[in-house]
């Protein structure tokens, strides 16, 4: 009887701790997907989630998106080579359940900035939502971009990517020709 009982609370307890969802770190991986991974990687990662594809190629730069509804989470791959040989350059998410330090989609201004260390944030307008960034927008950089609602002074959506260029101005997470 008392085995049973401890059989029982072991295969409770791995059951609760497969299904709990991959951390998130700012700059390297939200949910588990991290900057670099390959397409099989991220379906290893993420083995339950349903997701719909779009892609591009524009001036020899191959762009993938899988974008997970339900899950609120958007995946780009990137490369200038060929789709195959793409590699995650940007997760986003819009889920409350993703944190960083206990703080997300969700979270207070002051709460993110205390997560995320050295986070700066553009002038809000009256009207208009606003950008928080963890580093200055240099390529190569892995950069935490925060959205942040001006209305409500709450987290909306977070993006890690990594700076591959700058065009006019603008930084970018994925190649271009």
């Amino acid at each position: 009887m008392r085995a049973c009982a401890v059989l029982l609370i072991t295969l409770v307890a791995v059951a609760a701790s497969s299904a709990a969802v991959a951390p998130s770190t700012a700059d390297r991986s939200i949910r588990g997907v991290a900057l670099g991974m390959t397409r099989a990687q991220v379906t290893k990662a993420l083995p339950d989630a349903g997701h719909d594809r779009g892609s591009s190629s524009q001036r020899g730069a191959h762009t993938e998106n899988w974008n997970y509804k339900e899950e609120r989470l958007l995946v780009s791959f990137s490369s200038k080579q060929s789709l195959a040989a793409a590699r995650v350059t940007s997760v986003s998410t819009e889920a409350n359940g993703d944190r960083f330090r206990g703080a997300g989609v969700g979270s207070t201004l002051a709460e993110i900035r205390r997560a995320i260390p050295g986070l700066t944030c553009d002038k809000p307008t009256p009207r208009l939502d606003f950008k928080c960034r963890n580093h200055r927008e240099r390529v190569g950089v892995r950069l935490t971009y925060v959205d942040v609602l001006v209305k409500t002074r709450r987290v909306r959506l977070i993006t890690i990517c990594r700076i591959v260029t700058i065009a006019q101005g603008v930084p970018l997470c994925y190649p271009l020709a």
